[in-house]
């Protein structure tokens, strides 16, 4: 696994490719990215905060965990396109609930 400070964890080998997919396909600068990736990160507990109550089992490590495992991709694309944390906070909780937990 690749080291980011960026994010509470290391980043999946796995979803490497989607990860660039999604920085390419924004065709931005390194600035974007890392301001991407630091609302994706500040998103994240937020939307762990806000979670529901089926989800209130899961610690702050294990629903990070389980974001960056199963939809970083997801979250860094909704941190190009939305306009703050609190947007992306929701689109984690929906990505979230995609999820058979």
């Amino acid at each position: 696994m690749q080291s980011n400070t960026l994010i509470a964890m290391p980043l999946p080998p796995h979803r490497s490719g989607a990860i660039i997919e999604a920085v390419e396909h924004r065709n931005v600068d390194g600035a974007r990215v890392r301001a991407a990736a630091a609302c994706a990160s500040q998103a994240i507990p937020a939307a762990w905060r806000m979670r529901p109550e089926g989800q209130r089992n899961l610690t702050e490590a294990q629903y990070t965990q389980l974001v960056v495992h199963c939809c970083y991709p997801q979250v860094l694309e909704a941190a190009f396109t939305l306009p703050g944390v609190a947007e992306v906070a929701a689109r984690v909780q929906l990505l979230v609930a995609e999820i058979d937990i």
